[in-house]
């Protein structure tokens, strides 16, 4: 027997929609079939057999939500079978202790309701109890979609049904997250401040994208102690570098060379060289952070591929287990958009969110005169549980140093 769970993604929502069985208990499967659909607040995934066997039991009904890394079903051996216990988990037949004919399940057997995702405001986990009051329907289950809850409780209400989940009305504006580079959150979702369009109400997917990042960016807010630490940027030596990568590369851009020196500012404070970073993404469902694996030791060239398939797979709204990782900090350029300077919230489970503004001219003061050079501004948005204010200024300094000097951009890198 073997499990088949939601992976823990590291995203900063605790569950996932279940949106579709695509195997049904008693189906032969192949190792690497597609069992089930999920949705996550940053892209949709199939979860993968991880084996052969006969599927066994859904342990969760499709269209609602369900734990991160919590099984949902398992793969049963030639000859085995699963036994409910009173958790509602299958175990095998041969090491269960015995129990009456009845409670054997075939593996062929219809899917069972074994668990179900309780309302946001139904506190504590799932009893064995509870499932009376769930075929009263004293307790509903949780279901993801605006749209569909409030179908619900057109028809509770058309049936005289005695209670009734709370709707969960879709944001007006919520917050939504920087192009990198040439475009513009999923671990996403939060990443800028900056409003954005509501999704089109026929989208049912976008509107469970939206619920879920809104809930994400509001946990953020509320969780996180945020401080933001700004700084102007000299970038003209930065225009060289790119104007050089572009001659053998033209799909280069600013934002790859803001997310290499980043990830080398980074290196003194983090105490490692193996950084991953968050790409902030705008999609048609809401923003999405993709995930760029160790970009301190990888040269402009790899970064720049790796930030163009980020960007296609955010788009195409499907995750790859790179997305996995969960990255130390988030990258979120606006500056494509004219944007002088803006501050972001840090998603859950990373550290920062470094947030750039548009390369400009603006007057400087050069060996004491007052001169015209190109500058941006950043600004390091800053959980304050990990880092202090002098990290940040001191990550920012490097950062700055790094801009002057590009030599750095160019030595270091594989």
């Amino acid at each position: 027997m073997q499990e088949i769970y939601v992976p823990a993604l590291g995203m900063a929502s605790d569950t996932v929609y279940l949106a579709e069985w695509l195997k049904q208990p008693g189906d032969r499967i192949e190792a690497g079939d597609e069992i089930a659909q999920i949705e996550t607040d940053k892209a949709e995934m199939s979860i993968e057999a991880p084996a052969a066997g006969t599927l066994g039991r859904h342990r969760f009904p499709d269209a609602t939500e369900v734990p991160s890394g919590a099984t949902i079903a398992v793969l049963l051996d030639e000859g085995e079978s699963e036994v409910v216990d009173d958790s509602g988990s299958g175990e095998r037949a041969d090491d269960a202790p015995a129990a009456a004919p009845e409670a054997t399940v075939p593996a062929a057997a219809p899917a069972v309701q074994d668990a179900v995702a309780r309302p946001r405001d139904e506190a504590g986990p799932l009893r064995r109890s509870d499932r009376a009051r769930l075929e009263s329907g004293e307790l509903e289950p949780y279901v993801a979609s605006p749209h569909r809850r409030t179908d619900l409780l057109a028809e509770r209400s058309a049936t005289g049904a005695t209670r009734t989940p709370a709707p969960i009305a879709a944001p007006s504006a919520a917050p939504s997250a920087a192009p990198g580079a040439a475009q513009p959150p999923a671990h996403t979702a939060a990443a800028s401040v900056s409003p954005a369009d509501p999704a089109p109400t026929g989208d049912r997917g976008a509107d469970r994208h939206r619920a879920a990042v809104a809930a994400a960016v509001s946990r953020s807010w509320a969780e996180i102690p945020h401080f933001a630490v700004e700084r102007e940027v000299r970038v003209e030596r930065l225009d060289e570098v790119l104007a050089g990568y572009r001659t053998v590369h033209r799909h280069v851009t600013f934002t790859d060379l803001i997310v290499k020196a980043f990830g080398l500012a980074l290196i003194e404070t983090v105490g490692t060289s193996e950084l991953d970073l968050g790409l902030a993404v705008a999609t048609d469902r809401g923003v999405a952070i993709p995930v760029l694996r160790d970009v301190a030791r990888r040269d402009v060239l790899g970064i720049a591929d790796s930030r163009r398939a980020a960007i296609e797979r955010s788009k195409a709204a499907r995750l790859d287990p790179d997305d996995a990782v969960e990255p130390i900090c988030t990258v979120s350029n606006l500056g494509a958009y004219g944007v002088d300077s803006f501050t972001g919230i840090v998603p859950i489970g990373q550290k920062g969110i470094l947030t750039v503004g548009s390369a400009s001219l603006r007057p400087v003061v050069e060996n004491g005169e007052l001169a015209v050079g190109r500058a941006m501004t950043v600004t390091l948005n800053v959980d304050h549980r990990h880092w202090d204010g002098q990290h940040a200024a001191e990550i920012l300094s490097r950062f700055a140093a790094i801009a002057a000097n590009p030599i750095l951009l160019t030595s270091f890198g594989r």
